[in-house]
């Protein structure tokens, strides 16, 4: 009974997780979970996902806006989720995970 409680409170985590990676840059990276212990799997995509919230849309969209306020916010925006996606995706590769996009 234990080991089923553990295994949803596992697969609950990593959803929430994959929601809030697709909130956060757009996309939820693919990894081969081949071999992959899913608590593990979620724990770092936590973690890597902390150090993308250091990438600052704020800072970017001042400097992207020299063609316009609207349209260099938006460009500002994109290169933030950007950059965040790449973070997510060069963490996981650091600790080993297959990322396929």
């Amino acid at each position: 009974m234990q080991a089923i409680t553990l295994l949803i409170f596992a697969v609950t985590l990593l959803v929430h997780s994959c929601a809030r990676v697709v909130s956060f840059t757009g996309q939820t990276p693919i990894v081969d979970m081949k071999g992959v212990d899913p608590h593990a799997y979620a724990a770092d995509l936590t973690d890597c996902l902390g150090y993308a919230a250091e990438v600052h849309a704020g800072r970017q969209s001042a400097t992207g806006a020299g063609g316009g306020a609207v349209p260099g916010g938006a460009r500002g925006g994109s290169n933030a989720r950007n950059d965040r996606r790449a973070v997510v995706r060069n963490c996981l590769i650091g600790r080993d995970y297959y990322v396929l996009n």
